[in-house]
């Protein structure tokens, strides 16, 4: 939470991060319909890794 005050308003921001893994995310995709096409390391289309902080996905509803 954090708040941001500017000259004509203030809010105040919450963040809700939600840690996933690769197998997660994938069976509920999966149990929604969708499959994984793509993953990428971050929103620029840098290789996945495991280790990457954050993950990019694109998907699309299965067949």
């Amino acid at each position: 939470k954090f708040s941001l005050v500017e000259a004509d308003r203030s809010r105040v921001i919450y963040n809700w991060l939600q840690y996933y893994s690769m197998d997660s995310l994938t069976r509920e995709f999966a149990e929604n319909g969708f499959s994984i096409m793509e993953r990428y390391a971050d929103t620029t289309g840098t290789a996945y890794h495991p280790e990457s902080p954050e993950i990019t996905l694109l998907a699309g509803k299965s067949a």
